[in-house]
């Protein structure tokens, strides 16, 4: 059996670490470690190591926020940032929106759910803090 060892030194988004080393024993085993799955490893490390402090924060958007492209543009900007949870319509004309992530990814979310993408008027935000837990993988748009 082939045997050889790598590092990979990995940058992270996270300012307190500037790059993580990976050290794989048998790269055959780890397929390559492709982009994603080098990603995937830095995540699962800054997590595991307790660098990165998860936060949650809910929602509440008013104004011309549906039928707008509202939810596909939060999709979007969780994508960019990261965060994880839902992000779904109200009754009442509302949408809101569920993040967890850490703090810095979640702020600059949320100043994007304020500005809201092209046809939309978001008049007012409310803000609020939960408790966050490991219940979401991804961001999605609920119905």
């Amino acid at each position: 059996m082939y045997r050889s060892v790598f590092t990979l030194r990995v940058s992270c988004k996270i300012a307190e670490v500037r790059h993580l080393d990976i050290t794989c024993e048998n790269w055959q085993n780890y397929g390559g470690l492709g982009a994603d799955r080098v990603r995937y490893y830095c995540l699962v490390n800054e997590r595991s190591t307790g660098i990165q402090d998860m936060v949650a924060r809910k929602f509440l958007v008013s104004g011309l926020v549906q039928g707008v492209g509202y939810r596909y543009f939060t999709q979007r900007a969780a994508a960019r940032h990261q965060v994880r949870g839902y992000v779904r319509n109200l009754a009442d004309g509302r949408v809101e929106a569920l993040a967890q992530g850490d703090e810095r990814a979640v702020a600059l979310f949320g100043q994007e759910l304020a500005a809201g993408p092209d046809y939309s008027k978001v008049d007012k935000i409310e803000e609020t803090v939960e408790e966050p837990d490991n219940s979401f993988s991804s961001f999605r748009i609920e119905r």
